[in-house]
């Protein structure tokens, strides 16, 4: 084992996840909830800083391992120890959901789950909400 590997084994929940492969799990959900692994929503994940090639691994890992949404949802609302955590994991699942200027029922449904799992006040979420419709808006720029 080399030393990246034990730190990073240092700093993993008590669940096994570490918080970065919780984000990338959630993250994941969101791209296949509705059965399709678009690109730009593949590529919205990957933009993120917290999120390596071997981080998204260790969730696909976990996704194959755990296949039902609500474990999943459960691994990752367990893995997160604050709100800025689960605030930054809602962001990203809004870009996800928002990249291709349509959030589907399913999207719709997910991100509700994560929501209410997390527990946090709507109104942060309402104004993230707002400043992500902006950036993901294909008319901005006509």
């Amino acid at each position: 084992m080399g030393f990246f590997d034990s730190v990073e084994q240092a700093t993993t929940t008590f669940n096994g996840l570490h918080p970065k492969e919780a984000l990338a799990l959630a993250g994941l959900s969101m791209i296949m909830v509705d059965g399709e692994l678009e690109a730009e929503e593949f590529h919205s994940l990957s933009m993120h800083t917290a999120i390596s090639d071997k981080t998204r691994k260790r969730a696909f890992d976990v996704m194959k391992r755990e296949p039902g949404i609500e474990k999943q949802i459960e691994l990752v609302k367990s893995s997160f120890t604050t709100d800025d955590q689960r605030l930054a994991c809602l962001t990203v699942l809004l870009d996800i959901a928002m990249v291709d200027g349509n959030i589907d029922a399913t999207e719709k449904d997910l991100f509700e789950k994560y929501l209410e799992a997390f527990g946090v006040d709507h109104e942060p979420v309402k104004e993230i909400f707002e400043v992500l419709s902006l950036k993901n808006n294909p008319t901005t720029f006509i």
